[in-house]
């Protein structure tokens, strides 16, 4: 079969190629397979869709085809965007886990192929989790195993920490109606005996179980003042209201925002132990594999060469690691919601097991780095 028209371009967000290896890794791609690639300006892209009109940055590409734009959560991919480009864009991709800002109906009228990334960020979630515990909870309560946990959303990322808690020692409950037999009722009435309340849902709008908005709708009637609430998943699914009100009253961590960027306002909480920006799933195996696999689906969709693997393009060393970044990245962003802006940036993350071990770690920081050196934690 001969691939797609030849000499079509990859139109790729600057956030996104400044990652360690995604260069190399694009480069490498169009060569082989003849094609030509450009990085374009997000800040560019945004202000294009605000007037409805390319800026002159983006005007060359009205004369290519697409062969694939890789568009971020932060833009919406719907009709508009298509016309903006004379509808010469071949396919879409974003290479990350949210799939709400995607029009799935006009894509699907005009056969407009969409390439995705969901649960590739799946093993940094999870660390991320485990690793606030130790700023919220009592050390002694974690190495003792006096911890229960109440995992709200059963898909890709709850899966992988309750997989990872039951090898840990800890207890938890769960909760997805669309997953488990049990009445909803019935999975909700457990979660008030949880300790630590985690979240990991997508953003719906619609159905008997969407989740906008939820915890207004449903969750707090069952939790309590005692317990810590950890939000990594969206934050929409929360009220102001409601948002407030739990920041009053528990200890919380959360890595997103029912307003992103937040204002000032909502990070003042001295219940708000942990916020940091977005970055949660954003270590670099997390973020390079997103990127990977939506150019791996991409070129078997249209039958381009692939031969790449991941270990191809390893980092020689990383800027930062998740035991260091937490705290920091929450003074920075309480001191000024403006650093949220480093998402568009972020350095290069260490994973748990390729940290640099300290003596002077947590004890269960020093349990986690154990336990992921022993596993393969992205194929659990």
């Amino acid at each position: 079969m001969e691939v797609l028209v030849r000499k079509d371009y990859l139109l790729i967000p600057d956030h996104t190629y400044s990652i360690y290896g995604v260069d190399k890794l694009i480069d490498s791609f169009c060569k082989i397979n003849q094609l030509q690639y450009s990085v374009y300006s997000l800040k560019e892209l945004k202000k294009s869709i605000q007037a409805n009109q390319l800026t002159e940055d983006l005007r060359e590409f009205l004369v290519h085809n697409i062969a694939l734009f890789l568009v971020p959560v932060s833009i919406n991919i719907k009709k508009n965007l298509y016309n903006l480009f004379n509808k010469k864009i071949l396919s879409f991709g974003t290479a990350a886990t949210g799939m709400d800002h995607v029009d799935f109906d006009f894509l699907q009228e005009l056969k407009i192929p969409f390439f995705d990334a969901q649960g590739e960020n799946k093993d940094s979630v999870v660390e991320y989790v485990l690793s606030v515990l130790p700023y919220v909870i009592d050390t002694k309560k974690l190495l003792n195993r006096t911890i229960r946990f109440g995992v709200i959303g059963y898909g890709r990322i709850g899966k992988l920490l309750v997989n990872i808690l039951e090898k840990l020692g800890f207890s938890y409950v769960l909760v997805d109606p669309y997953v488990l037999s049990e009445e909803y009722n019935v999975q909700l009435s457990r979660i008030s005996g949880c300790d630590v309340i985690t979240f990991h849902v997508p953003l719906t709008y619609t159905g008997e179980f969407s989740t906008y908005q939820m915890i207004d709708k449903i969750y707090l009637n069952h939790l309590n003042n005692h317990q810590i609430i950890i939000n990594t998943s969206r934050g929409k699914i929360f009220s102001p209201e409601s948002y407030r009100f739990l920041v009053n009253q528990n200890q919380c961590v959360f890595d997103v925002y029912y307003e992103e960027p937040p204002k000032k306002e909502l990070l003042i909480f001295d219940n708000l132990k942990i916020s940091t920006p977005h970055v949660a799933g954003y270590n670099w195996i997390s973020r390079f594999r997103s990127v990977f696999t939506v150019l791996e689906k991409f070129a078997r969709h249209f039958n381009y060469r692939f031969n790449f693997i991941i270990d191809d393009f390893l980092p020689k060393h990383y800027e930062t690691e998740i035991y260091e970044s937490i705290l920091k990245e929450t003074h920075r962003l309480k001191s000024d919601p403006n650093y949220f802006s480093i998402r568009d940036k972020y350095p290069t993350r260490a994973d748990i097991k390729n940290q640099t071990y300290k003596k002077d770690w947590n004890l269960f920081h020093k349990e986690l780095y154990e336990l992921f050196r022993s596993i393969d934690s992205m194929n659990l």
